[in-house]
């Protein structure tokens, strides 16, 4: 019984540290890719690891070495990996405080039903060998650390949209962990278990992680409406661009029998020697043809039927559009390349719509060098600009929900391909430079 139960808490130890880091920091978070650093980071883990093993010697559990090792583990954790703080924080603190509840409490009852003092129990010098309560907790706590790591597969253990949702997250963390100190101290150690302090401090916490779980739901259920609202506006800009390629597609087949029509009159014209009305007839075709003809900005159909329905928008609000394009190869899917270009131009038509007739401009510019796929469109616009960690909202907009979605849009295709955003907002002007890399260039 001694060895196994000196086995389960080492197991223990090795698996809530290695599941800890695992849940807390995702892979590919590291903040040095050099080996040394690398090295040195699993020194120091397995330095922690140690450090918690060799008190075993002395106690089968101790709450202050408990506490060390977290710390220590923690600032490891914010040295070598390049997570925002509270992330962190909430994530590692979260999965380790609940394994230490869950601990303590399975202590509790032993020390209850055996009726002796906790102080006693956990103390190797005192004599008393490893319960069985104590084993098998031991070993619920490895298996269900090793299922929740597979169960997430390398996500992290919380994922919230805003920063600042984990700041408040934090808090409850700290006030769960000031409860936890409140009803685990010394004074309860050193004295006999009582079964209603058990099961009050089993109500407490059961309360705090119910509250826990209902906010982490209520924040995942806004999280989920945000991104059906931003598939519905998407779906709507979509279903909007195909009726009018569509109808650029209706025009050109009605234009191309329409000049059959003509060719033949010309050709008559020419065979009966009236030369003057076949010129006349052809100079009229040319003209009309120039009218309905669409430009052609690159080698992209379906960047071309964009661009020249965006403008085409554009232009029906008096609204001037630079472009200067140049592009012949697009790392990204067709559909996904109309909803940037769809988000980004109706954005800024919103933006200078109502603006002075000599502010009423749109500079877009792409370019593709070196498998390079670069977009950038700027705007002027008048009024508040607002924005929530790195999402920009805008006052004009009637539908307030719908703030801040199509930028948003943007950016979660930018980090899908592993691309860039930026966004910058100076002296009333607006402008956004997205960069896409070609991988097999």
């Amino acid at each position: 019984m001694e060895i196994a139960g000196i086995t389960l808490r080492v197991l223990e130890i090795i698996t809530v540290v290695l599941c800890g880091i695992r849940l807390a920091v995702p892979p590919g978070h590291f903040r040095w890719e050099k080996l040394w650093t690398k090295v040195l980071y699993w020194i120091l883990i397995i330095f922690w690891i140690a450090f918690n093993t060799g008190n075993i010697h002395f106690f089968k559990f101790s709450s202050l070495q408990e506490t060390i090792v977290n710390i220590g583990v923690f600032i490891t954790l914010c040295i070598f990996f390049d997570t925002y703080f509270w992330q962190l924080f909430v994530q590692f603190f979260i999965y380790n405080y609940t394994v230490y509840i869950f601990r303590v409490l399975y202590i509790f009852i032993l020390c209850y039903l055996e009726h002796i003092h906790m102080q006693n129990y956990i103390t190797v010098a005192d004599g008393l060998g490893w319960h069985w309560i104590q084993m098998c907790g031991m070993a619920v706590t490895i298996g269900a650390s090793l299922c929740l790591c597979y169960y997430m597969h390398g996500e992290p253990l919380i994922h919230r949209q805003y920063k600042k949702d984990y700041k408040y997250l934090a808090v409850f963390v700290v006030f769960e962990i000031i409860i936890g100190e409140s009803l685990f101290n010394n004074d309860v150690a050193g004295d006999f278990i009582r079964g209603e302090y058990i099961l009050f401090s089993m109500i407490v916490f059961v309360c705090l992680f119910s509250l826990l779980s209902a906010i982490i739901f209520y924040k995942g259920y806004k999280d989920m409406r945000y991104q059906q609202q931003i598939s519905d506006m998407n779906f709507e800009m979509l279903k909007r661009q195909y009726e009018t390629i569509q109808k650029m597609y209706t025009e050109k087949r009605t234009m191309l029998h329409d000049s059959v029509h003509q060719d033949v009159l010309i050709l008559e014209c020419l065979e009966n020697g009236k030369y003057r009305e076949a010129q006349t007839y052809f100079e009229k075709k040319l003209a009309v043809t120039k009218k309905k003809s669409k430009n052609r900005y690159t080698g992209i159909e379906v960047l071309n039927l964009m661009l020249n329905y965006e403008i085409e928008q554009a232009e029906e609000k008096a609204i001037r559009v630079k472009c200067a394009v140049e592009a012949y190869l697009c790392p990204v899917d067709e559909t996904e390349l109309c909803i940037i270009i769809g988000n980004l131009f109706d954005n800024a038509i919103e933006a200078v719509k109502d603006l002075p007739d000599e502010q009423r401009q749109i500079d877009f510019v792409i370019q593709n060098p070196n498998g390079i796929f670069r977009i950038e469109i700027s705007n002027p616009y008048e009024g508040e600009r607002r924005k929530i960690e790195h999402h920009y909202l805008t006052t004009k907009k009637e539908n307030t929900e719908m703030h801040g979605l199509g930028l948003m849009s943007v950016q979660k295709i930018v980090e899908k391909y592993d691309g860039l955003i930026e966004i910058n907002d100076v002296d009333s002007l607006f402008k956004v430079d997205v960069t896409f890399y070609d991988e097999e260039v």
